[in-house]
């Protein structure tokens, strides 16, 4: 499927992909949807043209980070004049990154900086999630129910486990660009005498401050070893997984650099993963942020997957779908939602360290909290983060301990 041949979804689409959505945040009777849609929504049968589609500007760019909640969320008009379900609908399906003509980094991603969110700076606004608000607004004008969900977990800690043995190569590189022979020695010793390596070190140290902290935190592993890859052996892999088992956490897979595109190589990875953890892997997230839709999805679909913690941008903290809740993206080729739940990125370590400038980490960190305790006070949210083992060596990464 590709942005120049898609056919629209009809509006009886739309809409019940807008209620599968809505559905997943909040609860309520699908009778009582359809009384508050034919009293107060838009009614005209307006489709959206696929060469300009766009998000209504009134609900865009009026309503952004940090203001958001001050506006659209205390407007007491009982009509909508906007098209409230297209807008949705854009944001979560997925449409945008249909568009082959919008430039991908060598890595074959989709970018924050082609995307809307970049152009419209609203990258940490709930958009979506502003128009519920609105929608359920109308429900309890109306004397009706609707309520959110509970969420027992609104921030779910996840971890890509990469690199199990190179950390020692890490602490060589860092003591030679400060010339600190020390740790020039400290490192060759590891690596000579086949010491326990920083990385690993790392990996177990992470695993404690999650079990002292009492934090469910999601694991995805990687199978394949090569230079894009993981770098560990499948002895010190089995070893992790033996770790992971004891203190019952959960696992999923992280699939090597080309699986986003290769669904054997990724039947492969997978059915591994399987054999050696003893489960059957059902969460993912694809290593590198490499995910190209809807082929990736629909790789996933194929191998009976059912979560994905993905959807982030690689170069900017934020929602890339602009929602704070789990959400299903669009199946354009068969005109329904896709049954794997995305959970929404909102941060990945690397990106303060690799991606922003680091003189700005404090203010970006600033901002990120500042984002996260406006979601808890106006919205249900549920998002996820991602810190690599590799961040608790305290070699290249510092403070994410802290």
């Amino acid at each position: 499927m590709s942005f120049e041949n898609l056919i629209p979804p009809n509006r009886e689409s739309i809409t019940n992909y807008v209620v599968k959505n809505f559905s997943s945040s909040y609860n309520f009777d699908l009778k009582d949807y359809q009384s508050i849609k034919e009293k107060h929504f838009k009614s005209d049968t307006f489709f959206f043209d696929l060469n300009q589609y766009r998000i209504t500007r009134k609900t865009y760019l009026n309503y952004t980070f940090p203001a958001y909640h001050h506006q659209l969320i205390v407007d007491t008009s009982n009509e909508i004049d906007y098209d409230i379900e297209l807008n949705i609908f854009i944001l979560l399906s997925g449409l945008q990154e249909l568009d082959k003509s919008r430039e991908r980094d060598k890595h074959d991603r989709f970018t924050y900086k082609n995307s809307e969110q970049c152009k419209h700076q609203t990258v940490l606004t709930p958009t979506v999630n502003i128009l519920y608000e609105k929608i359920a607004s109308l429900f309890k004008l109306e004397g009706l129910n609707c309520e959110p969900r509970t969420i027992d977990t609104p921030i779910i800690f996840t971890h890509d486990i990469d690199q199990l043995r190179s950390g020692w190569h890490e602490l060589y590189q860092e003591g030679k660009q400060h010339k600190n022979l020390a740790k020039i020695l400290k490192a060759l010793l590891i690596k000579t005498l086949r010491l326990k390596d920083p990385h690993f070190k790392a990996f177990e140290r992470l695993v404690d401050l999650n079990k002292k902290n009492n934090l469910e935190s999601i694991y995805f592993m990687m199978i394949k070893k090569s230079y894009q890859d993981s770098d560990h052996s499948k002895k010190l892999l089995v070893k992790a997984l033996g770790i992971l088992k004891k203190e019952k956490a959960v696992i999923g897979i992280h699939p090597g650099y080309s699986t986003y595109n290769n669904q054997q190589e990724y039947y492969k990875q997978l059915n591994e993963l399987n054999a050696l953890s003893d489960k059957n892997i059902t969460q993912v997230r694809q290593h590198f942020l490499k995910y190209t839709f809807p082929e990736t999805t629909n790789i996933q679909t194929n191998l009976g997957l059912k979560e994905d913690h993905t959807l982030g941008f690689a170069e900017q903290f934020g929602l890339r779908n602009n929602t704070c809740t789990p959400f299903f993206l669009y199946d354009f080729d068969n005109n329904k939602p896709f049954y794997i739940l995305q959970y929404p990125l909102l941060l990945m370590d690397s990106t303060l360290i690799d991606y922003l400038d680091k003189k700005e980490l404090k203010e970006n960190c600033d901002q990120i909290l500042d984002s996260i305790n406006k979601l808890k006070t106006d919205f249900p949210f549920q998002i996820s983060v991602l810190f690599h083992n590799t961040a608790f060596a305290n070699i290249r990464f510092k403070g994410f301990e802290e």
